[in-house]
């Protein structure tokens, strides 16, 4: 067996010892994940068709030829990377003067449950929740969900007064202030 010394003493040179320290971070020159089974363009892939278009886990592990643990894998390993990043979305959305928040239902896998979507101008920012009570606005608007006013409170309010003098306009009941 050739060793560092045994070339060293054939050779006559002597021999300098290298530290390399190895960052545990992605690769500087491809991005790639440490310790990575898969490539980027699988990883991109796989979030791209699940989130952007929707496809199933299962149709997806049969187009792409992966199986669905390594699926798994890749999105848990990139929600790891991004885990940061709902806390500032949700930052972001609560100092916007502009929001708007919507709910539709969603089937996933053969079972109901709601996509909530919270947006800005310049933001969008997806929920999916098996509930569609006040808890998920709650979720993202934290302290500010406690200072909004039911807005449907003043709708219910003219219904029952309608409910008792019918003979009422409706419309100047709901827009008290429009003078036309």
């Amino acid at each position: 067996m050739i060793t560092l010394n045994s070339l060293s003493r054939l050779f006559g040179a002597e021999h300098e010892q290298i530290l390399y320290e190895l960052e545990r971070a992605r690769c500087p020159r491809c991005g790639m994940l440490p310790k990575s089974l898969y490539g980027n363009q699988l990883i991109t892939q796989v979030v791209i068709l699940h989130y952007r278009q929707g496809i199933p886990m299962g149709r997806l592990c049969e187009q792409l030829g992966v199986g669905l643990g390594a699926v798994f894998d890749i999105l848990h390993r990139m929600a790891a990377l991004f885990k940061d990043v709902i806390p500032m979305l949700s930052r972001e959305y609560r100092q916007s003067p502009m929001r708007h928040a919507d709910e539709t239902g969603w089937r996933m896998d053969g079972r109901s449950g709601y996509a909530w979507l919270f947006a800005t101008p310049e933001l969008s920012r997806f929920l999916f929740r098996s509930a569609r009570s006040a808890r998920v606005p709650r979720e993202v608007l934290h302290k500010l969900a406690k200072r909004m006013p039911d807005p449907t409170a003043h709708f219910k309010s003219v219904l029952d007064r309608l409910a008792h003098d019918p003979k009422r306009d409706p419309i100047a009941m709901l827009f008290p202030n429009n003078s036309s």
